[in-house]
Order: C-alpha cells, then sequence, then structure tokens
C-alpha cells in the first residue's frame, strides 16, 4: 500500500518533535530514521509551500523544547538579547501579561531559535532546503512568520496557564 502525504507529514513532525523532545535535534542528521517517509530528506514531496510547512515544523519543534514560558525560558531571552547586544526588559509575569517590552524580547529570541533550526534542517541530507526567515521576508512571506511566532508564543503561554491552574 503506497505511503499517503499525511503519512509522510505526521511521520516527519513525530521525528523530528521527539528529537527536540530528548534534545537531540542537533544531531538529527546522524539519527537513522525512515528517510523514505521524511519530507526534510524529499522536500519535493512537500504539498504547498515547503517554507510553511517547514516553518511549522520548526515553531512545533521549539515548542516542543520549551513548552511552557519559566525561569528557563526567561534565561534563554536573556542571553539571546545579549548575544545579540540589545537591550529589553523581560520578566516572567510580563511575558504572560503582554508587557510589550517582554514580548519584543522573546521575538528575538523566538526568531533566532527558528533561524538555527533552519541551519540545522538544511544539513539533514543532500536535499533538505536551506531556508532563513530574513530571505522569507524578501520573499513577502512577513504574514506567514507573524502567525507562526504569535502562535508559538500562544502555545507556550497556553501551555504554562494550564501547567498552572493544575498545580
Amino acid at each position: 500500500m503506497a505511503t499517503t502525504y499525511e503519512e509522510m507529514e505526521r511521520y516527519t513532525f513525530d521525528h523530528f518533535q521527539k528529537l527536540a523532545r530528548e534534545n537531540r535535534f542537533p544531531e538529527h542528521a546522524k539519527i537513522p530514521h525512515r528517510e523514505a517517509l521524511c519530507l526534510i530528506c524529499h522536500p519535493e514531496k512537500i504539498e504547498g509551500d515547503v517554507f510553511g510547512l517547514v516553518l511549522r515544523l520548526v515553531t512545533a519543534c521549539i515548542a516542543e523544547r520549551r513548552p511552557i514560558c519559566d525561569t528557563s525560558l526567561i534565561s534563554a531571552i536573556e542571553e539571546e538579547l545579549a548575544i545579540n547586544e540589545q537591550e529589553g526588559q523581560v520578566t516572567l509575569e510580563g511575558l504572560l501579561n503582554g508587557d510589550p517590552e517582554a514580548a519584543k524580547a522573546w521575538r528575538v529570541w523566538a526568531w533566532n531559535s527558528i533561524n538555527v533550526a533552519f541551519e540545522m534542517l538544511s544539513m539533514h541530507g543532500a536535499h533538505a532546503p536551506s531556508l532563513s526567515l530574513e530571505e522569507a521576508v524578501a520573499e513577502g512571506k512577513e504574514a506567514v512568520i507573524e502567525e507562526a511566532l504569535r502562535t508559538l508564543l500562544e502555545r507556550q503561554k497556553a501551555q504554562t496557564r494550564a501547567l498552572r491552574s493544575r498545580g
């Protein structure tokens, strides 16, 4: 029986999200997997926009690795600001409550995290797509990027609220 596109997409997302959960994303190219089902190995099989699918994949992996807004995420954001020599004020409560300064700082972290993930995926195999957010903006894909960023932050906030309500 032939494999459907939905099965390939599900396999690809499951595979990379598992690696993100296990913090093995940096070594993903060396981990055996079912290449015939992997859409990163076979981007020519991606139905629709390659950038859109890979962006959804990457943000899903980031959400697996950092599912909630916590002090660890705040530290990562502050580190990213320092690396980029940017000023910013970010607190956990500020981020959760929609403080514009915290959201701006989170965005710097998320933008760079997505670009790093794109870079890592480009080394997955000989045919893996090479993408960047800057190139996508130049190609007019800013709305897709903004939606992905909004979705990622809302997912992290929702997971945080759910965790807080249980505990």
